[in-house]
């Protein structure tokens, strides 16, 4: 009886233990459990909080126009914001285009000039694109509609590209000139030989005062050019010493707002404007709906194009819903542009490709 009741003393006990090592384990799972939830809320919390950085960071330099270093356009990586650019064009270039072909949309091209048909220099006057530039976009405007977009005068592009029969936009897209569009595509009665518009409000006279303006303001910095663009001039200042940019900005805006009129930032230049409602996005849409006489979900617009003022451009096609912005940079930039090239040679591959594409 002493045995029978010392066994059963053990094993009271034998179980009562292992009872209470499950027990532990239970609650040390459960507290497992409990930090691991934990830290996964608050990487949760850590990752929205850094995506909300990265957004805000993204907004504020596109609002800023700057650029920031990083992964070169066209590589890959995830995120759009500062850490890399749009995809490749060249990579993705059926990709770019299915849109187009799925819906039969006509594809109508836009090119941005300096820095994208042809290098950026230091001095603006000889910025002239290459025979093979010059016979790549000869080749697409066979198969598609194609304009020159750019900041330079008018007359000023056109003797640099040197195709008649392409529809050219200068000042920024406030000076409109082309062909005329074929007899079936003109109105009942219009006889109008070739294309012109101009946005009303434009007053060269003043432009060309507040040109002279800061041309005697800044003689005495090393570096500064002052580029007559007719409805518009561009202070570039490239060749100035970093120290000076400060004093060429603050006169080129104290100038422009007792003058009336509006500055942007560009690569190394400041672009002197009218106070006017119009950019190149809104020349992309007077060429497209009013020249073209195409209706937005008729169109495909492709614009190619490196600098700040193109964004304007870029963003239009955005708000279409159709077409493909392509940004042309070697450096990652915040854009609303789809795709992105690095530099001229890859805009004039992309060309080629597209003028042998099978639409």
């Amino acid at each position: 009886e002493r045995a029978r009741a010392r066994a059963s003393e053990h094993k009271r006990k034998t179980g009562r233990g292992r009872d209470n090592k499950n027990t532990r384990t239970q609650n040390e799972g459960t507290h497992h459990h409990y930090q691991q939830q934990q830290q996964q809320q608050q990487g949760g919390r850590e990752h929205e909080h850094t995506s909300q950085q990265t957004t805000r960071l993204w907004v504020l330099m596109l609002r800023e126009g700057g650029e920031v270093e990083g992964r070169m356009a066209g590589s890959s990586g995830e995120g759009r914001g500062p850490s890399c650019n749009p995809p490749c064009a060249l990579e993705n270039f059926e990709d770019c285009l299915s849109e187009a072909k799925r819906r039969g949309t006509q594809v109508c091209v836009f090119l941005d000039y300096d820095g994208t048909l042809s290098p950026i220099v230091n001095d603006p006057d000889k910025a002239e694109m290459s025979e093979e530039m010059r016979r790549a976009v000869n080749r697409v405007s066979e198969k598609f509609r194609t304009s020159i977009i750019s900041g330079r005068a008018l007359e000023k592009v056109k003797n640099f590209v040197k195709l008649d029969h392409l529809y050219y936009a200068g000042s920024h897209g406030l000076d409109i000139e082309g062909p005329a569009p074929p007899p079936k595509e003109r109105d009942e009665g219009e006889d109008e030989p070739s294309v012109s518009h101009r946005p009303p409000g434009l007053d060269i006279e003043l432009v060309r005062e507040v040109r002279h303006i800061l041309e005697q303001k800044t003689k005495g910095i090393q570096g500064v050019t002052i580029e007559d663009n007719k409805f518009c001039c561009s202070v570039h200042f490239r060749n100035s010493s970093p120290d000076s940019i400060g004093d060429i900005e603050a006169i080129v805006r104290d100038v422009v707002e007792a003058k009336g009129l509006q500055m942007k930032k560009g690569r190394k230049v400041f672009e002197v404007r009218p106070q006017i409602t119009w950019n190149k996005g809104h020349a992309l849409s007077y060429l497209l709906n009013t020249v073209f006489k195409l209706a937005d979900e008729e169109s495909f617009p492709i614009y190619l194009g490196d600098d700040k003022t193109d964004e304007d451009a870029f963003a239009k096609i955005k708000e279409m819903g159709t077409g493909c912005g392509i940004l042309v940079s070697t450096v990652v930039k915040p854009t609303v542009a789809s795709y992105s090239v690095r530099e001229p040679r890859d805009v004039l591959a992309f060309l080629e490709k597209l003028a042998a594409w099978d639409c």
